[in-house]
C-alpha cells in the first residue's frame, strides 16, 4: 500500500531536481575529457557508434550557454544577405547574457572579434593536406570571439556592412596556380571550402577553453569548465571541399566513374557508387565529430541554403549524434531560415540525458529509435539523449520476456502491466536578480576578477578569468544556473483479452511511427532495394492474421471466400495504415536511388526520426483539403488524387477511399485546394476565381487576404511547426501546379507504371524470411489502387498457405 503513494506511481508524470551543480559540474569535466583525445579515440573505434558521453559538460553556477554561428564565406551575395538577416532576429531572441561569436570559412577560417563598435577579423589560412598552422586559441582568444547579446544587439557589430566576407585570396585566385578542379579542392564556381577543418578546430577550441588554467606546479588545479552548454549553428552553401570531411567527389574518383570498368555500376550513374570510399570517409570523420563534440558538451545544428549537392548524407551524424537539427532549403529566396533559427534557440532544451525503461517482469524494453543510443555497457533499458526538447519523440520497442509464451490465465489478464521511464536531463535557466543565489556557491565564476582587455575590437588579450567572468554575465548581470533534472512517467497498460481488443486499441500514428524508425534502419542497414519488400510483407501478413483472428474458426477455405477489405470497417482506427504504408514506399526514403535526391532524402530522413507521431502522419501522407474561396472550408482530409480535385467540383461530403475525409460546415464549388506537405504548403486555384465575393479584373497572381480564413489558417499552421513550411501559391494549369500534381500519390506514378504493382513492388518479388515468396500477381491497375489490389492478392496466397 505504502508503495502505491510514491510519487512516481502516484503522478502519471512526476519531475524533481537532483544532485548539487558544483558536483555535477566536477563530474562532467571528468567526464568530457580532452577532445582531441575523443577525436583519437573515435578514429580507433571506426567513427563511433556507440552512446556518446560527456554530453554537456559544464555545469554549475555562472556558465552562460555560448552560441557560435560557422558560417560559409565562400557562399554568394543572396546567402550572405539572408546569414545576416538571420543573425539578427538570433541575437534579438537569445538570453541578453547569453554569449555570441561568429566564425566564417571559406579557404581561411575567420575569428571575428566584436567587442568593439567595428569588427575585426583575424584569419587562418588552410593548407590542402596540412592541420593548421597554430590552435585557433593563439589566433583569437574565445573570451574575445563571444559576447554578450546585449552588446551584440547595441552595435549590430558581427553583421554591419560590407559583407560577411573576412578578407580573402577568392578575388585572386583566377591568376593563382593553385587554383585546381573539383579534385583539389574547388567546385565549379572556383569557391573553396573547409569546413572539416574548421569544425575540427572549433571543438578543439571549445576543449582548450573549458581546460582549467595551469598552476606553478605545471598541475590544473580543481576548477570547473568556464563555458556552459555550447550550441554551433553551421550555416553552409555547398559542399565542402577542402581536407577532411569533404562532401565534394574528388576528380580522380570522378574520372574512375567514368571509365568503361565502371559502366555496370548502378546507383546515381555510377558516379556515387565509385566515390562511395570517399563517401564512406566523409561519413566517418563527421561520426568521430559527432564524439568530439559531444566531449565538450556541444550541440551541432546544420543549416543548408543551396541548389546544389552539399554532403547531408555524411554529415547526418553531426545532427543526431550531438542532438542537434539539420535544416534544408532549396533557395536563399525561399529559405525560412530567420523563423527557424529562433524557434530552435527559444525551444527550452535539456541536454547530457539518460532515458531509463522499466517495464513490468513480462516485458523488457528491446530497442530504441530516434535520438537516443542504447547504453554501449549492456544495461538493457538505458538510453543516452545527447539533447531533446518538448517536441522530439522517441521510440521505444516493447516485447515479451518469453517469445511466444503469454500467460493467459484470468488472473494475469487482469493484472495490470506498468511502463515506466525516467529521463535525468541536464537544463540551463536564469537566475533572477536579486535572488540570492548569484556568487553564492563555492568555486562560482562570479566571482572572479575582469582580466581581458575590454577596449576595442582589434585587442588580442583575453584570459581563462575574463571568459569566466562574462560567461557568469559579469557586473551584476543576469547569471545562469545548471540543473540537473529527473521527470519520471508512469504509464498503467491494460491487457488484451483477444487479438480484435488490440485492433480495436491501435493507434495508427504511432503504428506509422514504430513503421517509420524501423524501415529507416533497413534502408540504412541493408539498402531501399532490400527495404522496399519487407515493408509492403509486413502489410500483407497483417491484414492475412487479422483476416484470421476475425473468423478463429474458419477453414482456409472458408477465409478464401470472405472478402478482403483494407479499408478495416470493423475497426475504423485501422484505416490509414494501407494508406500509410503506400506513402511510404512513395516517399523520397524508399525512392530509387536514381530518383532521390542524396541530400532530401537524408533530410527527410533526419527530420522525421524525431518527428512526433501526429506531425510524422502529416509528413508522410499530406492533407489535402478543399476550399470555396478564402472564407469557407470545405472537406479536409481527401484522397491525394486529381479526382478530388476533378470528380464534381463539389466537396458537401468526403470522398470514399481511405483517406479519412471530413467534410465541414461549408458548401459550395470548390475553387481552392490547400496541401500541406507539412515542409510545404501548396495553395491551387482555379484562374478567375472570387476574393472576398468580387471578380478579379485581371488575370493576375491570386493571393489569400491576410484576413482570410484560409490565410490565418495557414499562418498558425507555420507557427506551430518546428520546421517553418514553405508557401507557394500556383494556379491550376500553371508550370507551378505541376508540383501540386507531383504529391497527388494516390495516382499512378508514370516513372514506376509498368515496372510494379503502384509503388509496392521489387524487382525481385516479395521473398520472406523463410524463403518463400509470396507470388506476384500481375498489376491491372496503377497507383494506391493497383497497390492495395496486389496486396489483397497475396494475402490471398497466404491465406491458402
Amino acid at each position: 500500500m505504502a508503495r502505491d503513494l510514491l510519487p512516481e506511481l502516484a503522478c502519471s508524470v512526476y519531475e524533481v531536481d537532483v544532485g548539487d551543480a558544483d558536483d555535477r559540474a566536477a563530474a562532467a569535466a571528468a567526464a568530457s575529457g580532452d577532445a582531441r583525445d575523443a577525436w583519437a579515440a573515435a578514429a580507433a573505434s571506426g567513427g563511433g557508434g556507440g552512446p556518446l558521453r560527456g554530453v554537456g559538460g559544464g555545469s554549475g553556477l555562472g556558465r552562460a550557454p555560448a552560441y557560435i554561428a560557422v558560417v560559409d564565406a565562400a557562399g554568394d551575395e543572396d546567402f550572405l544577405d539572408l546569414v545576416r538577416t538571420s543573425l539578427l532576429s538570433v541575437l534579438d531572441a537569445l538570453p541578453r547574457t547569453a554569449l555570441f561569436g561568429l566564425v566564417t570559412f571559406s579557404d581561411r577560417i575567420g575569428l571575428w572579434d566584436v567587442r568593439g563598435g567595428a569588427p575585426l577579423v583575424r584569419c587562418l589560412p588552410v593548407l590542402e593536406g596540412q592541420p593548421l598552422l597554430v590552435p585557433l586559441e593563439d589566433v583569437l582568444p574565445l573570451a574575445a570571439l563571444l559576447a554578450p547579446a546585449l552588446d551584440l544587439i547595441a552595435t549590430e557589430a558581427p553583421m554591419q556592412p560590407p559583407t560577411l566576407q573576412p578578407p580573402s585570396t577568392e578575388r585572386n585566385r583566377s591568376h593563382s596556380p593553385d587554383r585546381v578542379g573539383p579534385g583539389g579542392g574547388a567546385d565549379e564556381g572556383g569557391q573553396r571550402r573547409a569546413l572539416g577543418p574548421a569544425l575540427q578546430a572549433i571543438i578543439e577550441y571549445l576543449d582548450a577553453a573549458n581546460a582549467p588554467p595551469t598552476g606553478a606546479s605545471g598541475h590544473a588545479p580543481h576548477a570547473p569548465p568556464f563555458l556552459g552548454q555550447a550550441h554551433l549553428l553551421l550555416m553552409i552553401s555547398g559542399p565542402s571541399n577542402i581536407g577532411p570531411g569533404r562532401t565534394l567527389l574528388p576528380e580522380s574518383e570522378v574520372a574512375a566513374a567514368a571509365a568503361p570498368h565502371s559502366a555496370g555500376l548502378t546507383g546515381e550513374g555510377g558516379a556515387d557508387t565509385a566515390g562511395g570510399g570517399a563517401a564512406a570517409r566523409s561519413r566517418a570523420f563527421y561520426e568521430q565529430a559527432a564524439v568530439a563534440a559531444a566531449s565538450v558538451g556541444a550541440c551541432v545544428d546544420v543549416f543548408a541554403v543551396a541548389g546544389v549537392t552539399v554532403g547531408l548524407q555524411q554529415m547526418e551524424p553531426l545532427c543526431s549524434a550531438t542532438g542537434g537539427c539539420m535544416f534544408l532549403y532549396p533557395s536563399a529566396e525561399s529559405a525560412s531560415l530567420p523563423q527557424d533559427l529562433v524557434r530552435r534557440l527559444a525551444a527550452g532544451r535539456g541536454y547530457g540525458g539518460l532515458l531509463r525503461v522499466r517495464t513490468s517482469p513480462s516485458l523488457r524494453a528491446a530497442r530504441c529509435y530516434g535520438r537516443a543510443f542504447a547504453d554501449g555497457g549492456g544495461d538493457a533499458g538505458l538510453f543516452h539523449v545527447p539533447s531533446a526538447d518538448a517536441g522530439t519523440a522517441i521510440l521505444v520497442d516493447l516485447e515479451n520476456v518469453e517469445a511466444g509464451v503469454v500467460d493467459q490465465s484470468r488472473e494475469a489478464l487482469n493484472r495490470p502491466v506498468y511502463v515506466q521511464a525516467a529521463y535525468q536531463y541536464t537544463r540551463v535557466v536564469g537566475v533572477p536578480l536579486g535572488s540570492g543565489l548569484a556568487g553564492s556557491r563555492p568555486g562560482s565564476t562570479q566571482a572572479l576578477p575582469v582580466a581581458a582587455d575590454q577596449g576595442g575590437g582589434g585587442g588580442a588579450g583575453g584570459s581563462s578569468a575574463s571568459l569566466a567572468s562574462m560567461a557568469g554575465g559579469g557586473g551584476g548581470a543576469r547569471p545562469f544556473e545548471v540543473q540537473r533534472r529527473l521527470r519520471v512517467a508512469t504509464f498503467r497498460l491494460s491487457q488484451a483479452h483477444a487479438p480484435t481488443d488490440i485492433y480495436a486499441a491501435v493507434d495508427a500514428a504511432a503504428t506509422l511511427a514504430a513503421l517509420t524508425h524501423k524501415i529507416g534502419r533497413a534502408v540504412t542497414q541493408q539498402g531501399v532495394v532490400q527495404a522496399r519488400p519487407v515493408l509492403r510483407d509486413w502489410l500483407v501478413i497483417f491484414a492475412a492474421n487479422r483476416h484470421r483472428n476475425l473468423h478463429p474458426r474458419a477453414s482456409a477455405q472458408e477465409l478464401l471466400q470472405m472478402p478482403i477489405d483494407l479499408s478495416f470497417p470493423q475497426h475504423p482506427a485501422l484505416r490509414p495504415l494501407p494508406r500509410a504504408v503506400y506513402a511510404l514506399l512513395r516517399s523520397p526514403l524508399l525512392s530509387p536511388a536514381a530518383q532521390a535526391h542524396p541530400d532530401l532524402t537524408a533530410y527527410l530522413h533526419h527530420l522525421w526520426g524525431g518527428l512526433p507521431a501526429r506531425e510524422l502522419s502529416r509528413a508522410v501522407y499530406p492533407e489535402l483539403s478543399a476550399w470555396a474561396g478564402a472564407d469557407s472550408l470545405i472537406a479536409t482530409g481527401l484522397d491525394l488524387s486529381k479526382a478530388s480535385l476533378t470528380s464534381s467540383g463539389r466537396h458537401r461530403q468526403p470522398p470514399e477511399g481511405d483517406g479519412g475525409g471530413t467534410a465541414a460546415a461549408g458548401a459550395g464549388e470548390a475553387t481552392v485546394w490547400v496541401l500541406d506537405a507539412y515542409i510545404l504548403i501548396l495553395v491551387l486555384y482555379k484562374q478567375g476565381i472570387t476574393s472576398i465575393g468580387q471578380q478579379q479584373q485581371q488575370q493576375q497572381q491570386w493571393a489569400p487576404p491576410t484576413t482570410s480564413l484560409l490565410w490565418q489558417t495557414i499562418a498558425k499552421t507555420r507557427q506551430a511547426r518546428r520546421v517553418t513550411p514553405h508557401v507557394e501559391v500556383v494556379a491550376e494549369g500553371s508550370e507551378g501546379a505541376a508540383l501540386f500534381e507531383s504529391l497527388l500519390i494516390d495516382d499512378p506514378d508514370p516513372e514506376e507504371e509498368g515496372q510494379d504493382a503502384g509503388a509496392g513492388g521489387d524487382a525481385g518479388g516479395g521473398n520472406h524470411g523463410d524463403g518463400s515468396s509470396m507470388g506476384r500477381p500481375p498489376a491491372q491497375l496503377g497507383g494506391r489502387a493497383g497497390f492495395e489490389q496486389h496486396v489483397r492478392a497475396e494475402v490471398a496466397l497466404q491465406l491458402q498457405g
